[in-house]
Parts: structure tokens; sequence; C-alpha cells
């Protein structure tokens, strides 16, 4: 697995491999650049938490199959949603070329002899979702180290964000290790016990 901080937003975009399959998560900026992260691998796929316009820019940019949950593919399609209106700019992709598949909160893509789990987490969009693989949680923006996601923007609900939250320590094990869609890594037992956000909603 590989790390790149990327782009203005300074997003958090995975290179998650098992021998020479590997799937991009959250492919915001500087395409070029992936593409010769890329060369020796096969791109099976690229994996989105959700679908703000800095974890989703450089899609196009990739011939594989993109998966996202259902609730959020209107994100792709919708400036407003994705925040592209908002910051006066406009999709480098084209909606009509991509090659979508839709997730649930039982989708399953395998990497290797394992799965990628789909968890749905909504709250800082409507389609929000964690991608568990083996020990490694990919929480986009919905739980980062010390914090969680907005709930201010289009699509966002605190009281979704609230359960999403507790799902994930309800059903996490301490050993899990967190990677997000901005900042430090982290783990479910360090933010079980740090995590002011959820110090305050736990059960």
């Amino acid at each position: 697995m590989k790390k790149y901080i990327l782009g203005d937003f300074q997003v958090n975009t995975y290179l998650l491999n098992y021998r020479k399959d590997a799937f991009l998560i959250d492919p915001g900026y500087e395409a070029d650049f992936l593409l010769n992260e890329l060369k020796d691998f096969n791109l099976k796929g690229i994996l989105l938490t959700h679908g703000h316009l800095d974890h989703i820019d450089e899609i196009g940019s990739f011939s594989c199959p993109i998966y996202i949950h259902k609730d959020d593919i209107d994100a792709l399609m919708n400036e407003n949603i994705s925040g592209y209106t908002y910051f006066g700019s406009t999709p480098k992709y084209q909606f009509s070329k991509l090659n979508i598949i839709p997730l649930d909160n039982n989708s399953e893509i395998f990497l290797g002899p394992d799965p990628i789990k789909v968890i749905h987490t909504p709250g800082h969009t409507k389609g929000s979702s964690c991608f568990l693989y083996q020990n490694r949680l990919f929480t986009g923006d919905t739980l980062f180290r010390n914090d969680v996601g907005r709930t201010d923007l289009l699509g966002g609900n605190n009281q979704s964000l609230r359960k999403s939250i507790n799902l994930i320590f309800d059903k996490t094990p301490d050993y899990i290790k967190i990677y997000p869609g901005h900042g430090e890594n982290s783990n479910i037992k360090y933010e079980r016990e740090n995590n002011l956000f959820y110090k305050t909603i736990r059960k």
C-alpha cells in the first residue's frame, strides 16, 4: 500500500495492492503522477469514499470501473452536490463515459484472496462509505485523527454522522488502522480513547 498527499486540499489518495493487482482510493488530483505510480500494476478499479470534488476530479483519467455508494452517484452528476459550483470550477471527467459500479452496505470487492468490505457511513455526505481491507479502514471524510467530517455541506447530516461514528466503533476492533481522506493516520484504539466527538456521543 502507498499513500499520496495530493492537490490544493491535501487529499490522501491510496494505492492498495495485492501483488500486481491494485485499487486507487479517492484520486482527486495529479493523474499523471498516479498513472506513473501504477505503471507496474494492474488497476482493478477506483474506490470513492464519497463524491466531493477533491476526491473525484481525476476519475476520468483511468480506464477502469469506479466504485461508489449508490447514494452518492448523484454527486458525480450534480456540480452543486460535489462542490464544483461552490469553488467556481467544473469536473475534468464526463459522467457519461464513466463505468460506475454502485455499492451498498453489503458490497464486497475482492483484492487477492481477501474482500474489501463496504461500510456505509452517511453524515459527511449521503453515500459516504468506509472501506475495510484486512486490518486497514479507509474512512474518507467520515473519521479523522482526533476529529470527524463536517456536516454543513449539501447532503451532510449531523445525526447520520453520529450514528455512523457509533457504528464504526461498535463494529471495528481496536487494532484496526485508520487511513483518512485528509491528515494523519490513526487507529481505532487511539480514537476510542481520544476522539472528543466520539467520547461525546458514545452510548
